[in-house]
């Protein structure tokens, strides 16, 4: 079979555990792990094999990246199992963007980031945008002096 058949056919069917373990640079157990713990939802194929789909391997992605980044995994489940019930039905965890501020996983979206433990908005008080605009304002003989 092509590649790109062999591609559309597991999207269709799901992903083996080797495969989401190849694509995320992961152990298998570390797979299967996240799946017993319940914070992916993978179907089950031939054999009760475990057969994951592209938004379990967004998730896992999203968990790697924040355990990689010194996020505490019990942290980690705890915010990816809430947010997974935040989210509206239909809208997928590709939609957003989940990120590490210290311990703490914050989760943005076109309009808002909110700490999906607490449901507490996080507020972005950098600066840089800031200054750049101001500077458009400045009178011109103070520009000459900065």
């Amino acid at each position: 079979m092509h590649p790109a058949g062999v591609a559309i056919f597991q999207a269709m069917t799901g992903y083996t555990t080797r495969h989401v373990a190849e694509i995320l640079g992961l152990p298998e157990e570390r797979v299967r792990a996240f799946a017993r713990e319940g914070l992916l939802e993978p179907q089950r194929g031939r054999g009760n094999a475990y057969r994951f789909s592209f938004q379990d391997i967004v998730l896992l992605r999203a968990a790697r990246d924040l355990i990689d980044r010194d996020v505490p995994p019990r942290r980690v489940h705890s915010a990816l199992r809430r947010l997974r019930a935040q989210l509206p039905v239909g809208r997928p965890l590709s939609a957003v963007r989940v990120s590490a501020a210290g311990e703490r996983v914050i989760v943005r979206d076109e309009s808002a980031a909110w700490d999906p433990e607490t449901g507490q908005v996080s507020l972005d008080f950098s600066v840089g945008e800031l200054a750049a605009r101001v500077a458009s304002f400045a009178p011109e003989d103070r520009k000459a002096h900065v």
